[in-house]
């Protein structure tokens, strides 16, 4: 072109020779050319229609969607009728929307959709999208009628069928789903996303084999999928496959760093198997990606929460309902965060919150359930088990905590079958894991000359609590019985009666063949044991009888009131800061006179020696420092008055020695101690001292030390009587004491 064509064209037909030029240029691809022609003839006739719709055609080959849109607009200002530039503009706007949802920006998105479509309402691409984007909002009933929109237009739009599709799964329309993209694919076997969103239909109907299939198929037409590597990776987190979830996670987000679905979904992976700092990482990552993702911090606290850190757990489970105040989940797990932290009140609010918003939520009734049975609202405890159950026949959780809340209400026989839930494989968190064998387990059919293995379960003290159904097996005819218990408990049970052989639960690989095996815990249900029928016969231990002399020999200067203390439960127990005291509350016992006291607990020697200064008695190193575990307890249990304790595995030891105990207990305690009463039908020689509020030690080690003065200036006896417990020991046997109602109060 000549450097004076501007000047050449004020006249209309050299304009037209120079487009025709332009157009020319366009058209072999020479595109520079065609652009700098455009350009000049705009500059010469301002708002020229088709210099201004052509050069909107470059801009969208270079993706320049802006300029091509102010171009296209320009164009339809000249010819607001002329059908070409109304195409062009309405699918720039189209692409336009397109880009706004990769950059996050969904209502811009659905306002540039909507434009496009006032403009060519025709256009079954933005309806499609616009669906699609309606169902990630939550307003799936228009997300459904836009794509039929869209397929109204075109009948083999196989991507609104997809669309489609997603927004039906979302409204439990399953069966419509199916049908949508069973049909996408019909038109288009090879749509990837198609294939992936079945994936999640199959997961939503609990088959996750065959949404791992479906994702498979998905990425074999589409390799760098990023979606589908995060779907599959959903699939194998539901199979518990953790190493090969995690791995299709981080494939995803090799090819899509900042898709924030796969950080959330690789940080619920890390937290199931157990590497959490990473899960975290993962979490404050999906967060920077998308700041307003309300899964994102939900799943940040999930993390948190199992690394102990509740504050800061709480505080992302806020901010996750803040950005959407209908988050069931978040409210639920605030709830589990608020338990933990022992706001009750709290964690009732979150849950019945949750109620609200999905009143067949069986985890939200379960979880309620754990609230009211802390708070002492012990029957509506018990009510919300029951809807849980209802809601969900099989929820085995459930199912276990409502046997345990009928054993601590002493409703015994429907109470120890539901406490079978607790070794279900579905419940969440099993006490107690079977045996691997291929014997049978024993369901109260007749021992007479069989052989049983009597497999350890739960904590230290369950295992001495009901090794005492030891000799009643064997009176009912059992040839053979072996005992597995924990490595700690070995030299002191096998003094137990009973028992033929013991095993630690290391050992027990070598055991050879029983008729049955059997837990502890499950002896009393084929035993018929009711609070009447508690076998109560004490002591069934004892301790090594040259250690004890050793240590009556030692003490037999000792003139004072000799009582041994254990303040700490195993730190480990779900419970135990709610159960143990700690050392400071015995510290009003130390100022009893005429009372010498002694360390029961491992490990807590010294500061146990700077707590009771004077009143202490050391043995000059550690308990059970130099013999096998529990040995030399008990063989001092055995020299001293009285035992005070914290519920742990001591009070069971002094219990089964049938020596006095004193168990503290807190508001609502373990299922074995019961609700109101000072005695304990396993144990006769023990008595019970309860929070009257919840967390309140202060006042219960009042009422210990008044007690203890009295016994020892011989005023009252260390066992205080219970109207007819002596005629039900006499008769082996203890006294059903009824649950009363409104003593406490939370």
């Amino acid at each position: 072109m000549p450097n004076d064509l501007s000047r050449q064209l004020s006249a209309k037909p050299t304009v037209g020779q120079a487009l025709q030029q332009a157009i020319d240029y366009h058209q072999t691809g020479q595109l520079k050319d065609a652009e700098r022609l455009y350009r000049v003839i705009l500059q010469a006739q301002p708002g020229h229609p088709d210099a201004n719709h052509n050069l909107g055609l470059l801009a969208m080959e270079a993706r320049q969607t802006a300029a091509a849109i102010a171009h296209f607009k320009a164009a339809l200002d000249v010819h607001p009728n002329i059908e070409q530039y109304k195409r062009s503009y309405a699918y720039a706007l189209y692409s336009q929307a397109n880009s706004q949802i990769e950059q996050g920006r969904r209502d811009a998105a659905i306002s540039s959709y909507h434009r496009a479509l006032e403009i060519l309402p025709d256009l079954a691409e933005a309806y499609s999208n616009l669906g699609n984007c309606q169902v990630e909002q939550g307003r799936h009933d228009d997300a459904i009628a836009n794509c039929q929109r869209a397929l109204a237009i075109r009948p083999d739009y196989a991507e609104a069928y997809n669309n489609r599709g997603n927004a039906q799964r979302r409204v439990r329309q399953f069966d419509n789903a199916v049908i949508s993209y069973q049909r996408a694919l019909q038109i288009k076997p090879d749509l990837a996303t198609a294939h992936s969103n079945f994936g999640d239909l199959f997961r939503d109907h609990g088959q996750s084999a065959n949404a791992v299939a479906s994702c498979r198929r998905a990425l074999a037409v589409e390799p760098d999928y990023a979606a589908a590597h995060s779907n599959l990776g959903d699939a194998l987190t539901d199979l518990r496959q953790l190493d090969n979830a995690v791995a299709s996670y981080l494939r995803a987000l090799k090819i899509k760093p900042d898709l924030a679905n796969a950080h959330n979904n690789l940080c619920i992976a890390l937290i199931a198997h157990g590497r959490l700092d990473t899960a975290v990482a993962s979490c404050h990552r999906s967060i920077a990606i998308s700041p307003e993702c309300a899964e994102a911090h939900c799943h940040l606290g999930d993390a948190l929460r199992e690394l102990k850190q509740l504050d800061n757990a709480v505080a992302s489970y806020r901010r996750a309902l803040e950005i959407r105040p209908d988050f069931v989940n978040a409210h639920s797990n605030l709830g589990f965060a608020l338990l933990d932290l022992g706001q009750l009140d709290g964690a009732a609010a979150s849950y019945r919150l949750t109620l609200d918003m999905k009143p067949d939520c069986a985890e939200a009734h379960s979880n309620l359930g754990v609230v009211l049975r802390g708070q002492g609202q012990l029957h509506d405890a018990m009510a919300s088990y029951q809807r849980a159950l209802k809601a969900r026949p099989d929820f085995t959780d459930a199912d276990y905590r409502l046997g345990n809340l009928l054993l601590l209400m002493g409703c015994f026989d429907e109470g120890w079958l539901r406490y079978e839930s607790r070794y279900d494989p579905r419940t969440l968190k099993r006490t107690a894991i079977p045996p691997v064998t291929t014997v049978p387990q024993w369901r109260g059919e007749s021992l007479l000359g069989k052989t049983l293995l009597f497999w350890c379960e739960q904590g230290l003290g369950d295992q001495i609590q009901f090794c005492r159904y030891l000799s009643i097996l064997r009176r009912q005819g059992a040839r053979r019985i072996t005992l597995v218990c924990a490595p700690a408990l070995e030299s002191l049970l096998k003094r137990c009666s009973g028992a033929d052989e013991v095993l630690t639960s290391i050992d027990a690989e070598r055991v050879s063949d029983h008729d049955y095996w059997t837990f502890p815990l499950s002896v009393p249900l084929h035993c018929s044991t009711t609070l009447k029928s508690i076998p109560a016969s004490i002591p069934y231990l004892s301790a090594d009888a040259e250690l004890e002399e050793d240590i009556r020999a030692r003490l037999a200067n000792v003139l004072d009131y000799k009582v041994g203390i254990c303040w700490q439960g195993a730190k480990g127990y779900v419970n135990d800061a709610e159960r143990s005291p700690g050392l400071e509350p015995f510290r009003q016992l130390f100022r009893v006179t005429s009372a010498r006291f002694f360390t029961l607990l491992p490990h807590g020697r010294d500061a146990f020696l700077l707590a009771a200064s004077s009143a202490a008695f050391d043995l000059g190193h550690e308990i059970d420092f130099l013999t096998p575990p529990f040995e030399e307890t008990a063989a001092l249990i055995m020299n001293l008055d009285l035992v005070i304790t914290s519920d742990t595995s001591i009070a069971h030891l002094a219990g089964a020695l049938g020596k006095p105990v004193w168990v503290v207990l807190p508001f609502v305690p373990d299922w074995r101690w019961m609700m109101d009463r000072e005695d304990s039908p396993w144990y006769p020689s023990m008595r019970l001292f309860r929070q009257r509020r919840r967390g309140d030690w202060i006042d219960v080690f009042e009422h210990v030390a008044r007690r203890l003065e009295s016994v020892i200036a011989g005023e009252s006896p260390v066992l205080s009587p219970i109207p007819g417990l002596e005629a039900a020991i006499s008769a082996n046997r203890s006294l059903p004491i009824p649950l009363s109602r409104g003593r406490y109060q939370s």
